[in-house]
């Protein structure tokens, strides 16, 4: 098929097969008896030659692939072709820019002695140009229409001709679900993410990954970044328009496609009013955009299948969203969870680091980490510089602080305990558990300061932490004292016999006081007795 003036010609006589291909050549340079294919080997072995194969999309067989694969000699082959070969050595050439599609349309007026488009008006040129999409291929058929006598207005108007002629043996070659993502693509009203072609489309992730990457190497699909954390596909304005005529997508696909367009639409604007909840509870997920409330969906089931003990079907929905979105930061903070659910801590580190790096401002990651860092790994260190980070996002974030004063109090970093606490004091708790763990650090941290500091042989320096124990056990609400916060208590009782038989310590009536208050001191299950 040819590309005429007004309409796509048949060429008579073409070829249509590799063995017709290689019977011309070997018929016209190299006659004989043997097959045509080694007669073409031959000829390229004994002499340096450039083979160029045009349009090869109308004989792509497997013949010419291997062929292709061991050109004897310095011979040389060329092919061009609208559908992609997938060699290693492809060129792609894409539309051309505006200045390049007018120089090359005034290039052509000069070749082809067409004087109204040679002497046109820049702004002329590039009107005719953006009606072509600025595509090699349709500005030379556009230039030889006019030559032929044709105005360019008429040839502009019947551009689905010219349209037909590049995609057809394209769009034909095309895979059963490149298709139907083409035709999702072709119904929607703006670009589509992966997840949203998933949810859409009905197709596993997998199909979804192999149909897009398909529809980009064919060139029928751009890649668009809409945000920092959001990739989407769109079809070019000609695919687009071909692609419909085609394919022809039902009435009934179009309208299912748009009804589920549109719920995602309301469950985003939903999502974001939940965003206010507790940032730093491990079921909250953070939603930017429409592509990432879809995947939440899924790892919000991942959550719940992991801490139910099923990792097998947590893995499972892991791997399917990495392949739809791995550079949302929450699917890595969830391959992390996963992780920690399968004693695989040292994966579960390296997920908290990738998620790290692909979030931005985002203080319950470095909590999180933090936590993970000191309770699996006993690295208090590390936990303290995440908490640290997590404080300078989020100043007066409660279970940060929190945290922090937890850490520290194992670092024997006292002073950065007592001003975590303190500083809680004075922000608002959540819940009464909240109290309970904030009164429980607060009593800990004296005792832990005092058994440190005997530890360290300065046994007369515990009494001024133990004194503050003791006055803010008088203190504290009775409420406040739940199984383990005495449990904890109890194990001060141990330093207090300890001293009691150290001659060092002078202030025996301080231990026996405090020996009185924490044994009188009675659990709230008690208390409601």
């Amino acid at each position: 098929m040819r590309l005429g003036s007004q309409d796509i010609e048949k060429i008579e006589g073409a070829i249509t097969s590799s063995l017709g291909l290689f019977s011309a050549v070997a018929n016209q340079f190299e006659p004989g008896d043997e097959p045509p294919i080694d007669r073409v080997t031959k000829l390229l072995a004994e002499n340096k030659i450039l083979l160029v194969i045009d349009n090869l999309e109308t004989i792509l067989d497997e013949s010419i692939r291997k062929f292709a694969t061991d050109i004897p000699g310095e011979s040389k082959l060329v092919f061009t072709s609208r559908v992609p070969l997938g060699s290693d050595l492809s060129v792609h050439v894409g539309d051309f820019s505006e200045t390049e599609a007018r120089n090359y349309l005034r290039r052509l007026g000069e070749t082809y002695y067409v004087p109204s488009i040679k002497g046109a008006s820049n702004e002329k040129l590039d009107r005719y140009a953006r009606q072509l999409g600025k595509k090699p291929l349709l500005l030379k058929w556009f230039c030889l229409g006019v030559a032929s006598g044709l105005s360019p207005e008429a040839i502009t108007s019947k551009v689905d001709i010219a349209i037909k002629f590049c995609l057809e043996n394209v769009i034909n070659q095309l895979t059963p679900i490149a298709k139907k993502i083409a035709c999702v693509l072709a119904v929607l009203p703006s670009s589509a993410s992966a997840p949203l072609i998933h949810e859409i489309a009905d197709l596993s992730s997998a199909e979804v990954e192999i149909g897009v990457a398909e529809l980009v190497r064919f060139a029928l699909v751009q890649r668009q970044e809409k945000s920092k954390f959001e990739v989407s596909y769109q079809l070019g304005g000609f695919s687009k328009t071909h692609i419909v005529r085609v394919l022809q997508p039902t009435t009934t696909f179009s309208e299912d496609a748009l009804k589920k367009f549109r719920s995602v639409e309301g469950a985003f604007q939903n999502e974001r009013r939940a965003q206010n909840a507790n940032r730093y509870s491990f079921r909250y997920v953070a939603v930017r955009n429409r592509t990432e409330m879809l995947v939440s969906k899924k790892l919000k089931k991942i959550a719940e299948e992991a801490n139910e003990g099923d990792i097998a079907t947590a893995e499972e929905l892991l791997q399917e969203v990495k392949s739809l979105s791995s550079g949302y930061f929450e699917v890595h903070r969830m391959d992390a969870f996963v992780a920690i659910k399968a004693q695989e801590v040292a994966r579960a580190k390296a997920s908290y680091q990738t998620a790290i790096e692909l979030a931005e401002k985002q203080p319950q990651l470095h909590y999180f980490y933090a936590g993970m860092l000191s309770r699996y790994m006993s690295d208090f260190d590390a936990a303290a510089d995440q908490l640290k980070t997590a404080l300078d996002l989020d100043p007066n974030a409660p279970c940060v602080l929190q945290e922090l004063a937890r850490v520290a109090c194992f670092r024997y970093d006292f002073p950065t305990a007592h001003y975590a606490l303190e500083k809680m004091q004075n922000l608002p708790f959540r819940s009464n558990r909240d109290k309970i763990i904030h009164a429980d650090l607060c009593t800990q941290v004296h005792y832990r300061e005092a058994d440190h500091l005997v530890m360290n042989g300065n046994i007369s320096g515990a009494s001024r932490p133990l004194r503050l124990l003791s006055d803010t056990i008088s203190r504290m609400d009775s409420r406040l004292f739940d199984e383990k916060h005495v449990e904890h208590l109890y194990k001060a009782l141990i330093l207090v016999s300890k001293l009691k038989r150290e001659i060092a310590f002078e202030d025996g009536d301080l231990l026996c006081e405090l020996e009185d208050k924490i044994q009188a001191i009675k659990p709230l299950t008690q208390q409601a007795k």
